[in-house]
């Protein structure tokens, strides 16, 4: 019994997929991590793709590489993906802008090496994740959506994983 309000959200998930908007674009943006004491802030970029449907519910799913890595003193850290995917909540503020929550799973795999060793190498990070996202359609083109978001990876006391990112996406 404890399944059924997951079963009745997807249900109208589904249902609102029918006769959703689908959109679908690419992200770039920066990625803060921190594990311990030390920050690192490594340049990302991938795509988007998801529906909505007409009364604000759906699903997302975003998938990235990292573009730059970065170097906090002899330590070098390097994103080799992040895949995310999010049940969303959008809610119409004006005409054109849209602001859109989310939660969801994200799994993060980072590449990092103390003074050019190969240690610690990969490390795999999954848990929950967070969306904050600020939409706006395009006045003269106005199935083009620009985006600023802000997600939440990780959530552990020694490990943080947050993006913030530009995005462009075209809804079909």
């Amino acid at each position: 019994m404890k399944y059924v309000p997951l079963f009745t959200l997807l249900g109208v998930l589904v249902h609102g997929v029918a006769c959703a908007d689908s959109y679908a674009g690419a992200v770039a943006g920066v990625s803060f991590i921190r594990i311990d004491s030390a920050s690192f802030d490594v340049i990302n970029a991938g795509l988007a793709f998801g529906h909505r449907a007409n009364n604000g519910f759906g699903v997302e799913f975003d998938m990235r590489t990292g573009v730059a890595g970065d170097d906090d003193d002899d330590v070098k850290m390097e994103m080799d993906w992040q895949a995310s995917s999010y049940l969303t909540y959008s809610g119409v503020f004006n005409r054109r802008a849209l602001l859109t929550l989310g939660g969801g799973y994200a799994t993060t795999r980072l590449d990092s090496s103390v003074q050019g060793s190969a240690f610690p190498g990969k490390q795999d990070f999954n848990g929950p994740a967070f969306l904050l996202r600020l939409e706006e359609q395009m006045i003269n083109y106005p199935n083009i959506v620009l985006s600023l978001s802000y997600q939440h990876f990780y959530l552990d006391g020694d490990v943080s994983i947050q993006n913030a990112s530009f995005g462009v996406t075209y809804d079909f």
